[in-house]
């Protein structure tokens, strides 16, 4: 097979390191998760100061499992476009935008609300990794902030800046 230009070899053993030590403190500290000190009731049925915790950690163990599966399968072959060089000054750029981002959504959480802050953040910041599918964009930043809103305060019972606009309309 001819080595195509636009693929380059990657090792991937770094990634195997990653997966594992990530993997393994997530799981460590999901099964600490069972010990009756989360609880601050005698009720072990009061699930709701584990529910985030552990569905985050759900969440970071399965993206260890897959980034350790990509890592074996993998052909050691990767595009180009996803490399990240940190020597060109593109990808440091980049980066320092997005921090901005993660920095202004903190800052307009509570005077705009979860509702309001989120969809046009997760726009910005995937339009500044260079995510151009509008379609999906659009989806994803309304809908992931919705069902956000709806676990964490409906299912765990647990607050989120409502923000003016809902308090409001009176929904919050």
């Amino acid at each position: 097979m001819a080595m195509d230009e636009d693929m380059l070899s990657v090792d991937r053993t770094v990634d195997r390191i990653v997966s594992v030590v990530v993997g393994t403190l997530a799981l460590g500290v999901f099964l600490s998760t069972f010990n009756s000190s989360w609880f601050p009731i005698d009720d072990p049925d009061e699930a709701v100061t584990v529910l985030v915790p552990r569905v985050i950690l759900i969440c970071l163990i399965g993206l260890s499992v897959i980034l350790f599966v990509r890592s074996i399968i993998s052909d050691a072959k990767t595009p180009v476009a996803e490399i990240v060089h940190w020597r060109d000054r593109a990808s440091w750029s980049r980066l320092l935008k997005a921090l901005g981002v993660v920095l202004a959504v903190c800052l307009l959480l509570r005077p705009l609300g979860f509702l309001v802050a989120m969809p046009p953040a997760i726009v910005i910041l995937a339009l500044v990794m260079g995510y151009r599918s509008w379609r999906s964009l659009i989806a994803v930043a309304v809908l992931a902030p919705a069902i956000a809103w709806y676990l964490i305060v409906d299912v765990a019972e647990l607050s989120l800046p409502p923000g003016p606009i809902l308090q409001m309309l009176g929904l919050y």
